[in-house]
């Protein structure tokens, strides 16, 4: 995770540090192996367009830039399902953790089409981050659905920030 860049930093700083979890202790996934373009994204559409002339004016001509724009959400969940479904039970029995933690809505509504369990919303409200229990394939874990690391809404970031706060007091409460 502290490799993946700014997501990874902040998922060690924001997600397994208040739950006492050291990042050489988890198993990372995404529920589809594909970078997508965000439609609307001026930043890497522009480095697309402006990539591509000069891949074509090298000689011999590099290839040209070709990266999938992002399905709505509910083809992104469903494409994660039925593609990489069959590989994500598979990774989430291997890893025999206790625990699983979903970041974004995509993410938790993906668990919960793979472990056919009842779909969570993820609202700002008192049950975020709530544990829950799923089970995929006979194994019974925790779930903890959060906010995905791009989330900028301040709503979100200040109630993120109370999770934190509870999950930290909990890990250190004296047992």
């Amino acid at each position: 995770a502290g490799g993946n860049g700014s997501s990874g930093r902040h998922v060690v700083d924001h997600v397994l540090r208040p739950l006492g979890i050291a990042p050489e202790q988890v198993y990372f996934t995404d529920c589809l192996p594909t970078y997508f373009i965000k439609p609307g994204s001026g930043g890497q559409a522009e480095a697309m367009a402006a990539y591509d002339p000069f891949a074509r004016s090298q000689n011999p001509p590099l290839p040209t830039a070709d990266l999938p724009t992002r399905p709505p959400p509910r083809r992104l969940v469903h494409r994660a399902i039925t593609e990489e479904g069959p590989a994500l039970r598979a990774q989430l029995t291997d890893a025999a953790a206790p625990m699983v933690a979903t970041l974004g809505q995509e993410a938790a509504d993906v668990l919960a089409g793979i472990a056919d369990a009842e779909p969570v919303r993820l609202t700002p409200g008192d049950d975020y981050g709530n544990l829950r229990s799923v089970t995929v394939d006979g194994r019974q874990m925790q779930w903890i659905p959060l906010i995905h690391p791009g989330n900028r809404d301040s709503q979100w970031r200040a109630r993120h920030e109370q999770w934190k706060q509870f999950a930290a007091a909990v890990r250190d409460r004296p047992t």
